[in-house]
């Protein structure tokens, strides 16, 4: 992938070889005013959570993509089992006057 720090756009080799209509070999660095992507290191996550693209930032001279946790981070298990316990209560008590609303 590529990036031109001055539109923000980011296009991959394909695009970028048909846009100039020319030749560039694979991992070049730069082509003009665009700049290979590299990729940063990812942040350690937890249960729940996912990694999802930040910015693009120029380190020692390239462009690279960083990353960032995103998600809910999971509670303890203990309290999510109070939580699906409570909801299976609630959901029978829907259920019984239901089924006693029909009898009458």
């Amino acid at each position: 992938m590529y990036y031109n720090p001055k539109t923000k756009e980011i296009i991959s080799h394909n695009e970028l070889k048909c846009r100039l209509h020319a030749s560039i070999p694979e991992l070049e660095e730069e082509v003009g005013e665009w700049h290979l992507i590299h990729n940063g290191d990812a942040p350690t996550i937890q249960n729940g959570q996912s990694i999802v693209p930040d910015e693009i930032k120029l380190q020692n001279g390239k462009y690279v993509q960083t990353w960032k946790s995103a998600g809910k981070i999971q509670e303890s298990s203990s309290v999510m089992l109070e939580d699906r316990i409570s909801a299976i209560e609630s959901g029978l008590i829907e259920i019984a006057k239901l089924m006693s609303e029909g009898r009458s």
